[in-house]
């Protein structure tokens, strides 16, 4: 699987756009953590409608 960077045309910029080693790690676990907020907070907003 090839990864495009954010601008199409090579301007080489490419250590900008793809971090490496621990900075890739924090922001794929940043990542998940939103995944699992936006999860727990629409399972409560959908918890609390459909009660009534």
């Amino acid at each position: 699987m090839r990864r495009w960077p954010i601008p199409i045309g090579g301007l080489g910029r490419r250590s900008s756009w793809y971090w490496t080693g621990a900075t890739a790690w924090l922001s794929y676990a940043l990542v998940a953590a939103g995944w699992l907020l936006t999860t727990a907070v629409l399972a409560g907003i959908s918890r609390t409608l459909n009660k009534n």
